[in-house]
């Protein structure tokens, strides 16, 4: 979402060919702004492109794959003109980005040799900040608090980030939230939920303290909605409260 809630993007996937489009919500037109492949019958990696806005509103960020290479473009809102990095090649596979409230930083849930971890991309001298590094999965990253935390969905059922456990140690499977003191680098995390059964998942910033995030009770896909304060967050519909620290 976009540009002061005037303009949306959008992705199609049509038997391996990947289109983008920008949306003017005031004129109700629409953009194509890039295209890869061609249609043919294939395995489809339906994960790209994946998309961020910029916190200015004036340009986003997105992500392809192309030929097991992986590209960050941009696409600015007041000149309509498209910029493309050279590979990346820290990572194996990017699972999810969002911006910093600066906007000079990516976060990122990306793979490599077989692991999922967090990482803040800088965007100026293209280098990598890993963040967690272990046998668990760590997804959908979100600056709060100006940037100071991060808020993130992991499956890993102990709060330090210096666990040395191995894969074939490890089964569970549902995601909990948790922060990690960004500015404080503090290897023990603060647990923002604990509900075996259920995954609290996709998480995104709202303003400074407050964020949302999907959470699959009973089957059941709910929206949430987290306060990270001093005490707790709490939900926009029905659902459990979550506490805080």
């Amino acid at each position: 979402f976009p540009s002061h809630d005037r303009h949306a993007v959008y992705v199609t996937n049509e038997m391996g060919q990947v289109k983008i489009f920008l949306v003017d919500l005031n004129k109700k037109s629409r953009k194509r702004i890039f295209k890869q492949d061609v249609k043919l019958e294939r395995i489809t990696d339906y994960s790209y492109p994946l998309i961020c806005w910029h916190p200015s509103s004036t340009r986003f960020a997105f992500v392809t794959e192309s030929k097991g290479d992986l590209y960050l473009q941009y696409f600015d809102m007041e000149t309509m003109k498209q910029e493309t990095k050279p590979p990346l090649t820290t990572y194996d596979k990017i699972l999810d980005i969002s911006y910093a409230p600066e906007g000079k930083r990516l976060l990122l849930s990306a793979m490599k040799k077989g692991q999922t971890d967090i990482y803040v991309y800088n965007l100026a001298s293209n280098t990598s900040e890993q963040i967690t590094n272990d046998v668990y999965d760590d997804r959908y990253p979100a600056f709060i608090k100006s940037g100071k935390e991060i808020v993130f969905s992991s499956n890993r059922n102990q709060d330090s980030l210096d666990s040395k456990l191995f894969f074939s140690e490890y089964s569970k499977s549902n995601y909990d939230l948790f922060v990690y003191e960004y500015i404080k680098k503090n290897r023990v995390l603060r647990r923002l939920t604990q509900t075996p059964n259920i995954s609290e998942i996709q998480n995104q910033q709202v303003d400074e303290n407050h964020f949302i995030f999907l959470t699959d009770e009973n089957r059941q896909i709910t929206r949430m909605y987290g306060l990270q304060d001093s005490a707790l967050a709490f939900v926009d519909t029905t659902g459990s409260i979550v506490t805080g620290k």
